[in-house]
């Protein structure tokens, strides 16, 4: 009996022993190791961090040290281009060996859990001299504080649970903020041999639950109900994606998307290069509303998207069922309303210094995507949008107004394309089409002027052609507007018209609406070629081949020209050139000033009877003034006031050609008339030479 007792005495003071050494061990373990992660960070941050812990709690068997309440402050930030402060409510740390830290002062750690932490990263660089360099957040700071934070711990694992992270920017206190945070990290290295992965793990597993942002403007913010990454399969996921701007005296929007997709083999450069490279990127059912003011400023949302990453790099972007609406404040009705669009971009970049997007393709699928002139007069219907080579295509198009019937005139065109360089794509999304050049691709132009009968002027048609195209310029906006290989017919009521065939032209667009007069209009036009006219009027028929203008010197030619007028005249010249042609003059006195007419060939003959005049008033002149007239070869077969004139001349010249108040005047006249015969009833005389000199 004394001897069980003597043993259970033993047993009990052997069991003291061990539980003292073991309070002994934990306490120095505790101690040794809060202290020494104390002292760790003090010194691995170079005085610029302090580690405060709490409740400090060990576990031998597992290896692990639980730490509640602890936090991580930075002491200075002078001198730093990023500091850190964080809050954990829980800080599990599983290390290698207690060895390790009992003995060797080195902390080897396996796995990092940190539960609801609250994290803040402050970007301290100064804000750059030029604001297109200005990036919000430096990524590539938080990279090179990792790879230090790998490097002295060793760390394989870091698995966060609901953490808040808030980044600020010191220069311009602007800040972004994230909560409902899961991260999940495995088999993480700073020595891990494939860089290209990201963080050098090899799985990341990111869930962001449902939350709304704001971003640093404080007027925009983006939302959605879920965001998964998965580093594995570099592949990230935002369901209901929900981009929205409270307007802050600019224009105002949302977007919402059901489904975003994306995919990158490249996500180490997001940090190391705040360059964000993504090979893929979906985006199924988008609808963006846009709300403009009435001075047509646009919201800031892009610049703030821009300013998160120095680079962006899209391989490819496909939209898919996504809609546009773009109404003004002033007016509930949609100026802009399309259907579903299927649009697909290839190589979108955004430069770094300009921050203007660039892309390599496009491609939009849309029977009803339409653009509309400011006053809605107009608008151009786009049959499908692609972009290529620099240049964008509009497919398919149809210009024309929108009420047709309420206009006693009207234009309309259709052609198969619309070819634009250097598109501006941020205008685009806001339906503007802003571009370098346009070139209207072999068009079907018709204007229609409505008459009323013995009334055929044809000036307020052409007010009809001006106001269109100024509604063009409003839809296309352009300096430089191009015609290539179009067809025009210009219909005055429902029986005359003039048809103009193989169109090529070059109009100035901001310099013809800017022009003060006719003279100035038609310097807009540096070049204009026209291979086939018809006219058929009330009181002329006529039809002319290969018509040239060049704009800023004044000069035309025509190849051929003939016509035939009411009263029974036929003409028909060739190579038919003039200079100067004052239009201001034509439009406000009716009268033809030219500085120089020069004509190869010109026929003219008596091609029947003529007309018996029913108006018996006095008929005036056509008010003329030709500065200099000249025709190499002349064949006149004319009958005149009951008289026949046939003569063949040569090297005709006439200087000051002018008629006024019903009288013919000129100065020198030279040239050589053959075969002159003049005769009537009573009267036959034939002259075989006349010199005049």
């Amino acid at each position: 009996m004394l001897r069980i007792r003597k043993v259970i005495l033993y047993f009990l003071t052997l069991l003291t022993i061990l539980v003292l050494i073991s309070l002994a061990i934990n306490y120095l373990l505790i101690h040794h190791s809060k202290k020494f992660v104390e002292l760790l960070v003090d010194k691995e941050s170079n005085h610029t961090y302090h580690f405060n812990a709490g409740n400090f709690q060990i576990d031998l068997l597992d290896r692990s040290l639980l730490i509640e309440n602890a936090s991580i402050v930075c002491k200075n930030s002078s001198g730093y281009s990023s500091f850190y402060n964080a809050n954990f409510k829980n800080l599990k740390i599983k290390i290698h060996s207690w060895k390790d830290i009992l003995f060797n002062k080195h902390v080897g750690v396996d796995r990092i859990i940190l539960l609801s932490p609250d994290i803040e990263v402050n970007d301290n660089k100064p804000a750059p001299a030029t604001k297109n360099n200005n990036t919000a957040f430096h990524l590539s700071s938080l990279s090179a504080t990792l790879n230090k934070f790998l490097s002295v711990f060793e760390l394989s694992s870091l698995k966060i649970q609901d953490a808040r992270i808030v980044f600020k920017k010191i220069s311009d206190k602007s800040s972004l903020a994230i909560s409902g945070v899961d991260l999940d990290i495995r088999n993480m290295s700073s020595k891990r041999g494939n860089n290209q992965k990201f963080l050098s793990a090899e799985d990341i597993d990111l869930t962001i639950k449902k939350q709304s942002i704001l971003l640093p403007d404080q007027v925009n913010r983006i939302g959605f109900s879920s965001i998964h990454f998965s580093g594995k399969n570099e592949d990230l996921q935002i369901d209901s994606l929900l981009i929205s701007s409270s307007g802050n005296g600019k224009a105002s929007f949302n977007m919402f998307s059901e489904l975003v997709l994306l995919n990158s083999s490249d996500l180490s450069a997001l940090y190391k290069q705040e360059y964000l490279k993504v090979d893929s990127f979906t985006i199924v059912r988008p609808v963006l509303k846009i709300v403009q003011n009435h001075n047509g400023s646009n919201s800031n949302f892009h610049q703030d998207v821009k300013r998160l990453f120095a680079d962006f790099y899209f391989q490819y972007i496909d939209v898919i069922g996504g809609k546009v609406e773009i109404s003004n404040t002033d007016n509930s009705k949609p100026v802009v309303n399309s259907q579903s669009v299927d649009l697909r971009l290839l190589g979108l970049a955004i430069d770094r210094n300009t921050h203007k997007m660039k892309v390599e393709g496009l491609d939009i699928d849309d029977r009803n995507f339409s653009f509309v002139s400011k006053d809605s007069a107009y608008q151009l219907q786009v049959g499908q949008i692609s972009y290529h080579n620099n240049y964008l295509w509009l497919n398919n198009v149809r210009y024309a107004p929108l009420h047709i019937n309420k206009l006693r005139s009207n234009t309309v065109f259709k052609a198969p394309a619309i070819q634009l360089k250097e598109l501006s794509l941020e205008d685009l999304l806001f339906k503007r089409l802003v571009a370098e050049d346009a070139t209207l691709v072999s068009p079907d132009i018709t204007i229609t002027h409505s008459v009323e009968k013995h009334h055929t002027d044809s000036s307020s048609g052409m007010e009809v052609f001006y106001h269109s195209l100024n509604s063009l310029a409003d839809v296309v906006q352009v300096d430089d507007f191009k015609i290539s290989n179009g067809d025009l017919k210009y219909w005055i009521g429902q029986e005359h018209f003039v048809q103009l065939n193989d169109i090529t032209a070059r109009i100035q667009l901001m310099n013809f609406f800017r022009s003060g007069s006719l003279r100035m209009i038609k310097q807009s036009i540096p070049a204009l070629e026209i291979k086939n006219i018809i006219i058929n009027s009330e009181n002329l028929t006529g039809r002319g081949k290969q018509y040239l203008l060049k704009g800023i010197t004044r000069h035309n030619t025509f190849d051929y020209f003939e016509a035939e007028l009411q009263n029974g005249l036929s003409i028909k010249a060739e190579r038919m050139v003039w200079d100067s042609f004052k239009w201001d003059e034509l439009q406000a006195n009716k009268k033809l000033d030219i500085a120089q007419v020069h004509i190869g060939v010109l026929n003219l003959r008596k091609s029947g009877a003529a007309t018996n005049r029913t108006d018996n008033s006095e008929k005036k002149l056509p008010l003329i003034k030709i500065g200099k007239f000249r025709v190499d070869s002349t064949i006149v077969d004319e009958s005149l006031a009951g008289r026949k004139i046939d003569f063949f001349s040569s090297g005709l010249t006439v200087d000051n050609f002018e008629s006024s108040n019903n009288q013919l005047s000129w100065g020198i006249v030279t040239g050589q008339f053959n075969r002159v015969k003049v005769s009537d009833q009573n009267f036959d005389a034939s002259i075989e030479n006349i010199t005049l000199s």
